[in-house]
């Protein structure tokens, strides 16, 4: 099916000259802007006035930031570009995460001005973070978190609760049960209840070089080498991949079906 004839239309600074090829399946159209640069473009950038220019339209806009705020080359104002990007630019590969889920940034935070005087200076290894992972960017839905912090809230660190009402994401129940968060993951795969896999110690002798496995040991770990790594299960009993290996292909324990 033909596309949207494009050629002899007006966007922003850009007047349409030619198709030019296609990029990833679609027409990509040269452009001429009015600074008189040449440029290509696809369509659907050009519809949506998210291309609006052969580029000297940001570049006037950062000198402009430069004569209102100072701040364009600044750690923060990277930040605070990077979070508008993964929400409202398509073309940046985090957008699918952020804005093809429909995440926004708040009418108030489009000035940077108004973001610097919510959020303030960027905090030493300070990272932007969202405290409900499905709410928008405003202030009162962000703060400056730690790595580790920002890490403990991803949306794939799930919150589990324990029979007393204790809530703690994968990774603390982990760090407390002095096991791995993926040797935590594969007890829930295995079909062991929440409660159980939350509040189960990992056992002493699963530490060990040398550990003693049950019967039962040794057809779980058989099951889970059809769905995960030998180095993965090796970290959950505490011993080498090469004996899982060895449990995997009947090399060791022959008798136990």
């Amino acid at each position: 099916m033909a596309g949207i004839n494009l050629q002899g239309q007006r966007f922003g600074r850009l007047t349409v000259i030619e198709e030019n090829g296609r990029r990833s399946n679609q027409i990509l159209w040269k452009c001429l802007c009015d600074c008189g640069k040449e440029c290509s473009t696809i369509g659907q950038l050009l519809r949506e006035e998210k291309t609006r220019s052969c580029g000297c339209l940001l570049i006037e806009r950062r000198k402009e930031i430069r004569k209102t705020h100072g701040q364009a080359d600044s750690p923060l104002y990277r930040v605070y570009r990077a979070m508008r990007n993964r929400c409202e630019n398509p073309n940046v590969k985090s957008y699918q995460h952020y804005g093809a889920r429909g995440i926004k940034v708040c009418e108030r935070w489009h000035t940077f001005e108004n973001f610097y005087a919510d959020m303030g200076n960027r905090p030493e290894d300070g990272t932007l973070e969202r405290i409900d992972n499905n709410g928008n960017y405003e202030p009162s839905n962000v703060r400056w978190a730690t790595k580790k912090e920002q890490a403990n809230n991803k949306r794939n660190n799930r919150i589990y609760v324990s029979s007393d009402g204790t809530e703690k994401n994968m990774s603390q129940w982990a760090k407390e049960l002095g096991i791995s968060p993926s040797g935590l993951q594969a007890r829930i795969r295995r079909g062991m209840i929440q409660d159980d896999a939350v509040n189960k110690p990992a056992p002493k002798n699963l530490k060990k070089p040398n550990a003693k496995y049950t019967d039962d040991d040794i057809r779980t770990i058989r099951k889970l080498c059809l769905t995960t790594s030998n180095i993965k299960i090796a970290k959950m009993y505490g011993v080498s991949a090469t004996s899982i290996y060895h449990i995997k292909i009947k090399q060791t324990y022959q008798d136990i079906l």
